[in-house]
C-alpha cells in the first residue's frame, strides 16, 4: 500500500514538473513572439520612414507607424508627418503631354525633394527656399545601377553646399550627398565586375579604383557629418543607412 502511494506521489510530482516545464516553454514562445513580432514593426517603420525621406513621390509619410520607431525619434517624426501633410509644392505642374515622360519623372523627382525639404527644416522662407533649390538641382531620370548618376547628383548638392555653408538646408543636403555616395559605391563595385569578369568594356563602365576610393572616402565623410547634426531624424537616419550592405536596399 505504501509503495503504491509512493508512486502515486512520484507520479503526482512528475506531472506537476511537466506542467512547469511546458508552462516555461509556452511563456518562451510567447515571449519570443511578441519579441519577433515587435522587431518586425520596428524595421517596418524604419524602411517606411526612410523611403519618406528619400522617395516621397511614391512612398507617403502618412503610413509611417511612429509608435514602432525607436522612442527617442518618435516626436521628431510626429513634427516631420505634420510638415508633410501640410505641404505645398510651388513649382510648375506637370506636363500631360505624351511626349513628357522623362521630364514629368525628373520634376516628380524635384517635387520630391522639395517637399523632404520643408516638411525636414521648419524655419521662415522655407518654402521659397526648398523650391528653388529643386527647381535647379541635376537629377537623372534614372541611374541603370552605374555610377554617373548618383556621383555627378551628389556632387552638384555637394557644391552647392560648399558654395553656401550657412544655407538652412543644409541638414537635407547632407541627407542627399551621403545616400548618393552610398549608391555610387556599390555602383562602382557593379562596374568593376561588369568589366573584369562579365566582358564589359571598359569604356562603357569606366570604373577605377580611385573613383571607388574617392566615392568611399566621400560617404564616410558625409556619415560622420550627419551623425553630429542636431537634428535627431538626420542621426536616425545616418544610423540607418550605414546598416545597409546590399544596393538593392538602398532604393
Amino acid at each position: 500500500m505504501r509503495r503504491i502511494v509512493k508512486v502515486k506521489k512520484a507520479l503526482s510530482g512528475n506531472l506537476i514538473v511537466s506542467a512547469l516545464v511546458a508552462a516555461g516553454t509556452v511563456a518562451l514562445l510567447v515571449s519570443n513572439s511578441l519579441a519577433s513580432n515587435s522587431s518586425d514593426a520596428r524595421r517596418k517603420a524604419e524602411r517606411s520612414l526612410y523611403n519618406a525621406m528619400l522617395y516621397p513621390a511614391v512612398y507617403s509619410a502618412e503610413k509611417i507607424e511612429v509608435a514602432d520607431l525607436p522612442e527617442y525619434v518618435r516626436d521628431r517624426v510626429r513634427v516631420y508627418k505634420q510638415r508633410c501633410a501640410g505641404f505645398s509644392s510651388r513649382l510648375p505642374e506637370l506636363d500631360p503631354s505624351r511626349d513628357a515622360f522623362i521630364p514629368n519623372a525628373v520634376l516628380a523627382k524635384k517635387k520630391g525633394i522639395e517637399k523632404v525639404i520643408f516638411s525636414l527644416i521648419n524655419k521662415e522662407g522655407i518654402e521659397d527656399i526648398a523650391a528653388g533649390y529643386a527647381k535647379d538641382a541635376k537629377l537623372y531620370y534614372e541611374w541603370e545601377g552605374f555610377s554617373e548618376g548618383p556621383l555627378a547628383e551628389a556632387t552638384y548638392a555637394e557644391e552647392f553646399l560648399n558654395g553656401n555653408p550657412e544655407t538652412p538646408i543644409r541638414p537635407y543636403l547632407i541627407i542627399f550627398i551621403l545616400h548618393r555616395y552610398k549608391h555610387a559605391v556599390f555602383a562602382v563595385e557593379y562596374e568593376k565586375d561588369l568589366v573584369l569578369n562579365c566582358g564589359g568594356k571598359p569604356k562603357k563602365y569606366p570604373w577605377t579604383k580611385e573613383t571607388y576610393e574617392r566615392a568611399l572616402k566621400k560617404y564616410e565623410y558625409y556619415l560622420n557629418m550627419a551623425k553630429e547634426e542636431q537634428d535627431l531624424l538626420v542621426g536616425w537616419f545616418a544610423g540607418y543607412i550605414d546598416k545597409i550592405d546590399n544596393a538593392g536596399d538602398l532604393y
